[in-house]
């Protein structure tokens, strides 16, 4: 039994755990670690065969919760595993809920972890995310790609999303992406950092977008605009160039 006491990543940390060792060169520690507002517990359901199955839950005092579990199964290779994510659910008052639709193939080592042919589906409007995920010793590496997302209020379909999160454990991740509204196609580049006030901080731009598509409202732009979610606050600043706009009155007079 170890108890860990430090802090990692500007972060404090206690820990409460078991190592097992697996083979000679793989360590799978099972307990409970806090590190900063993140409570994580980490159960070893079973070991047959070199097969390794576990669990990990995990809550933020953010009300962040997720569970996780898989198998993994040892390799000729030393200090190698791979397995299958067989589940993974999520939810915050940011994000909503979130889980896996279909396993995902997993990859892990001392120093990567690759997750592959990830599906995630949202609970309340049944998106679909599907991507890669990696981490190692570069830091974090992962694309995301969203086929259709509508916007009811403006009643638009933004379609083809793309995302790239790349960045170390510490230091603000970053993030590039690209999609389409109507005929025109958009970018977006940015960082996103927690443990501060300023979470995200993003550059948006555009041509010929489908801004508003609504039966009395249809408006066309290009934007340039930098947002910034301060204190869960959005701040909007830039220039926004109409092309064409399309208002229906309600006394039926329209104005082109």
């Amino acid at each position: 039994i170890q108890n860990l006491s430090g802090s990692w990543v500007d972060m404090p940390l206690q820990a409460h755990l078991k190592i097992n060792i697996i083979d000679k060169h793989f360590q799978i520690p099972t307990g409970t670690v806090v590190l900063g507002e993140n409570k994580i517990s980490i159960n070893q359901s079973a070991q047959i065969k070199n097969r390794l199955e576990w669990i990990i839950n995990l809550n933020n005092a953010k009300k962040v919760k997720a569970n996780f579990n898989g198998y993994l199964v040892a390799e000729q290779a030393q200090n190698h595993w791979s397995g299958q994510l067989n589940k993974a659910d999520f939810s915050s008052e940011i994000i909503g809920a979130w889980f896996l639709k279909t396993p995902s193939i997993m990859q892990l080592s001392s120093t990567e972890i690759t997750l592959k042919g990830i599906t995630l589906q949202n609970n309340t409007n049944r998106l679909q995310i599907k991507g890669d995920f990696y981490y190692g010793q570069q830091g974090l590496n992962s694309n995301f790609h969203l086929a259709s997302f509508f916007v009811p209020k403006q009643a638009l379909i933004l379609k083809d999303l793309h995302l790239n999160i790349a960045g170390k454990i510490g230091h603000p991740l970053l993030l590039k992406g690209s999609g389409y509204s109507g005929e025109g196609k958009f970018q977006v580049d940015g960082t996103l950092q927690f443990n501060t006030e300023k979470i995200l901080s993003l550059n948006l731009t555009g041509k010929n977008l489908q801004l508003y598509n609504t039966q009395n409202i249809q408006i066309t732009g290009s934007p340039t605009l930098t947002l910034n979610l301060k204190n869960n606050r959005l701040f909007v600043d830039g220039a926004l160039l109409i092309h064409k706009a399309y208002l229906a009155m309600q006394d039926q007079k329209n104005i082109t």
